[in-house]
C-alpha cells in the first residue's frame, strides 16, 4: 500500500470515487449526469490543487486509489503574535468497501496528521457523520466543541 498526496493525474479517479461515495452514503438525486459531475468535480479538484488550497491524500494499491482524505487549508486572519496561520478542514474521507476494516483509513489519517504537523497547522476540524465518529475519535479527534450554524438554504 502506498500513501501519498494526489497529483493531477489522480484527479479523474478522485472525482469518480467522490461520485461513488455520495451515492453509497446518501440518497443522491440523479438530476446531474455522471459525466457532467465528473467534469465539474475534476475542474474543482484541479483548481484547488493548483492554488495549493486543497491537499488530497490517497492510499493506492496496484495503481488504484482505495482510500482518500481531502484537506482544505484555510488561512486565518493575521494576529499580532502570528501573521500567517492556517488550519485544516478534513472532508471526503472514504475507503472503497472491499478495503475497509484493514487499517488503511487509519494509516492514511496518520499520514495526514504528520503532514499537518509539518505544515504547522493549528488544528484539523471535521464534521463527521454519525457512523464515522468512532473513526475520528480513534484518530484523536475530540467532540468538545459545539458547532452553531445559520441555515441559509436547505441542502439538496
Amino acid at each position: 500500500m502506498i500513501y501519498r498526496q494526489a497529483v493531477e493525474k489522480d484527479l479523474k479517479e478522485l472525482a469518480e470515487i467522490r461520485w461513488d461515495f455520495q451515492h453509497e452514503s446518501y440518497e443522491v438525486s440523479t438530476e446531474i449526469s455522471k459525466e457532467a459531475f465528473l467534469e465539474q468535480c475534476i475542474l474543482f479538484l484541479k483548481d484547488g490543487l493548483n492554488k495549493g488550497e486543497w491537499v488530497y491524500w490517497i492510499a493506492e494499491d496496484s495503481n488504484t486509489i482505495v482510500s482518500q482524505i481531502f484537506v482544505r487549508k484555510i488561512r486565518k486572519v493575521p494576529k499580532p503574535q502570528c501573521l500567517i496561520d492556517e488550519y485544516g478542514y478534513v472532508t471526503n474521507v472514504y475507503t472503497r468497501p472491499h478495503y475497509r476494516n484493514k487499517g488503511i483509513g487509519k494509516q492514511l489519517m496518520e499520514q495526514v496528521k504528520l503532514w499537518a504537523v509539518d505544515c504547522d497547522l493549528e488544528i484539523l476540524i471535521v464534521w463527521p457523520s454519525k457512523e464515522a465518529v468512532q473513526f475520528y475519535e480513534r484518530a484523536g479527534f475530540k467532540g468538545e466543541n459545539d458547532i452553531m450554524e445559520l441555515v441559509i438554504r436547505e441542502d439538496y
